[in-house]
């Protein structure tokens, strides 16, 4: 999710294996200025403006495999 002025990037990561997600997100917010680096070198001439980006962890997996553990349990 980007900000409208292009300024700020929320970031969503899957990660697999879940047990590591937050262990890569700290990782990956830790490297955040060079991969903020690497894109800007690579997109220079495409974008006038290199977003911040902050890393959070996609667990929309998670919350799906819950719900289908209630909904099963619900059945029974």
């Amino acid at each position: 999710r980007v900000t409208s002025d292009l300024s700020l990037a929320r970031v969503y990561l899957s990660i697999f294996p879940t047990e590591k997600g937050n262990e890569i997100i700290e990782q990956v917010n830790t490297d955040n200025k060079s991969l903020r680096f690497e894109l800007a070198r690579r997109l220079r001439n495409n974008l006038r403006v290199i977003p911040e980006f902050t890393f959070y962890k996609d667990e929309t997996e998670e919350k799906l495999a819950h719900i289908d553990e209630l909904l099963a349990e619900t059945k029974n």
